[in-house]
């Protein structure tokens, strides 16, 4: 039977990476707080950026070709999105170029140090996925048909232990250490389910 063993250090470290998320959090509703207040608003939302809150996991996908060129008039299919390329060439800035022309603010393509496609989307509807479709390009550019899902972000555990399906002491006492730091200061704080994922929540402030 192995026996558990924690030295000093590995001590060291849980308590700086508790201390680390607790402080990043109530920066974040400082920050935002600050924002607010600034503008003349009573109350505040963190609904995103933060561990707790996060509502839009970045997806990334990179292309397995290198210094990939393509035809001109090919095509990539990114969600619901048919992207024709070789407006202004055929080679790799080229396709990045066409693929940020007409794709939204949530897809954005660029290289890595190899010269590989690489494709950046941040979900703004709840839905954690990129689907790359049978687009003519996909053999050129090292892409394959494949619905991408985004990992599960650690803002759907604290959702779950908040909302009582799930029980964890740690996160239920991160959630707790922030309420009161910030309630310490005057402000009232809540969580409310955030309405677009549907399975994170948003910090909301007033004072």
């Amino acid at each position: 039977m192995s026996e558990y063993s924690i030295t000093a250090a590995n001590a060291t470290s849980i308590s700086i990476n508790l201390d680390q998320i607790i402080f990043d959090e109530i920066t974040a509703i400082k920050r935002m707080v600050l924002t607010r207040s600034t503008a003349g608003f009573k109350d505040a939302t963190v609904s995103n950026s933060t561990i707790m809150t996060q509502s839009s996991p970045v997806i990334t996908i990179t292309g397995t070709i290198l210094e990939p060129t393509v035809t001109d008039l090919a095509t990539v299919i990114l969600g619901d999105t048919t992207v024709v390329l070789g407006a202004t060439g055929t080679s790799l800035n080229a396709v990045i170029a066409d693929i940020n022309d007409q794709t939204g603010d949530n897809i954005h393509a660029s290289k890595n140090s190899t010269d590989q496609l690489t494709i950046t989307y941040t979900p703004d509807n709840g839905v954690w996925q990129l689907v790359i479709g049978a687009g003519s390009a996909n053999g050129d550019l090292g892409l394959t048909q494949a619905t991408i899902l985004s990992p599960t972000p650690a803002s759907v555990d604290y959702f779950n232990v908040w909302r009582g399906d799930a029980q964890d002491r740690q996160l239920h006492g991160h959630m707790t250490k922030i309420i009161r730091s910030i309630e310490s200061k005057g402000f009232n704080i809540v969580r409310r389910t955030n309405t677009v994922t549907g399975i994170t929540f948003s910090w909301f402030i007033q004072w």
